[in-house]
């Protein structure tokens, strides 16, 4: 019985021996009872990480790893090791340790004490992983994010210049005009978006009123605006004509804007003596118009070609002229508020643009306007009430709102 026994734990032990040697990671046995705490055992692994041979390392302190210059990396670990010898706990550390060919190695260190029958500490079990290429891992990576920070930084820079250029082709203020209020709300989605506007004089009489939506976002739609403004405002000089004006500024984009790309402008003159709006609609949404007697709603619509898509041979223009009243308003806009998208992911629409135009329309053109931005906003977050909410969402797209009534 002893004999079967016997060789029961012989086959055990042989077995641990085995797992033991065969194992990845260093394991050590260290003596607690000696006051030098020397090796008593290291496997195959321990070998294979630090290159020392078990005759090399057996009786010494396992310390000789930290290598012969005391490295501050070390003192934190170090002094949390010690302190779990002290107290007998285990404990896990890092430590920067040394092969003994010298080459550095990062050491995630496992020590678990072992007692006697008698619960005095006997023994502590190392398990030494080598953690290097993990560590080297994660030091590549923050290198990697501290360089992509320092570059998102100095784009963020960049937008921000860029959006200060783009901001300098907006009208700082409007013309005066003894019969005419403008006004506009502009809020574009990033740093630089793809709306723009303007509201210029043209002769004493004429006033430009002019909104647009180059396709896309951030640097290549605000290289686009410039480019497009710059073109419109040429067009535009000494012209009363809208469709002319429309007619030379698709003929100058056709040939400078990318494949894929497209601008959309609504563009209008107003005479202030005559009491006039012509206006041409090139791929734009309608703009509309709010007259003062009865507070009606009308679109404003006319068919014309996006700008810088087709040839002269092939763009259509056409321009159309009502009268305007004292009270009248004329409400311009960007797609980003048609296109307001619930939670539910239903759009705002046309239909109820409307609806809110109807309900707004005895407003004053600067607080028509602004109600109609917030009115999305809400619509957006899925609030009933336009009183004081605190708005927590924005537009999905860059948001313009122009428009202008006639006051005398």
């Amino acid at each position: 019985m002893w004999k079967s026994k016997d060789r029961s734990i012989n086959e055990t032990l042989n077995l641990l021996e085995l797992a033991i040697d065969g194992a990845k990671e260093g394991i050590t046995i260290s003596d607690m009872k000696d006051p030098q705490r020397p090796l008593i055992f290291v496997n195959e692994g321990f070998e294979y990480t630090t290159g020392y041979q078990h005759q090399e390392v057996l009786g010494k302190n396992c310390r000789f790893l930290q290598g012969p210059h005391k490295d501050p990396d070390n003192d934190l670990p170090l002094s949390e090791l010690k302190q779990a010898l002290d107290q007998a706990k285990p404990c896990t550390v890092l430590l920067k340790n040394y092969r003994k060919s010298g080459e550095l190695f990062w050491n995630r260190l496992s020590l678990t004490p072992i007692f006697d029958d008698d619960k005095s500490l006997t023994h502590f079990v190392g398990v030494q992983t080598d953690v290097t290429a993990e560590i080297l891992a994660k030091e590549a990576a923050a290198i990697s994010y501290k360089k992509l920070k320092e570059n998102f930084a100095l784009m963020e820079q960049d937008l921000a210049h860029a959006s200060f250029v783009q901001q300098s082709i907006l009208p700082t203020k409007f013309p005066d005009s003894k019969s005419l209020k403008f006004y506009a709300k502009f809020e574009p989605m990033t740093h630089i978006g793809g709306d723009f506007y303007d509201v210029f004089q043209i002769n004493p009489d004429l006033f430009g009123v002019m909104i647009a939506d180059v396709t896309g976002h951030g640097a290549s739609a605000a290289l686009l605006t410039l480019m497009a403004s710059h073109v419109f405002k040429e067009a535009a000089k000494n012209s009363s004509n809208p469709e002319d004006v429309l007619r030379k500024t698709n003929q100058a984009l056709y040939k400078k804007i990318p494949p894929g790309k497209f601008i959309t402008m609504f563009y209008g003159v107003v005479d202030e003596v005559g009491k006039t709006f012509s206006y041409c609609q090139a791929g734009h949404p309608c703009a509309y118009l709010i007259r003062g007697d009865d507070q009606t709603v009308h679109e404003l619509t006319t068919n014309c070609s996006l700008l810088g898509v087709f040839d002269d041979s092939m763009a259509r223009f056409e321009q159309k002229t009502i009268s305007l009243a004292q009270g009248d308003k004329v409400v311009l806009y960007t797609d980003a508020l048609v296109e307001a998208k619930a939670q539910d992911k239903t759009y705002l629409g046309s239909e109820q643009l409307n609806s809110l135009l109807s309900e707004s329309a005895s407003c004053p053109i600067d607080q028509l306007l602004e109600k109609l931005y917030r009115s999305g906003l809400l619509f957006i977050e899925g609030a009933e009430s336009l009183a004081d909410n605190p708005i927590s969402v924005s537009y999905q797209d860059d948001m313009t709102l122009l428009g202008f009534e006639v006051i005398a």
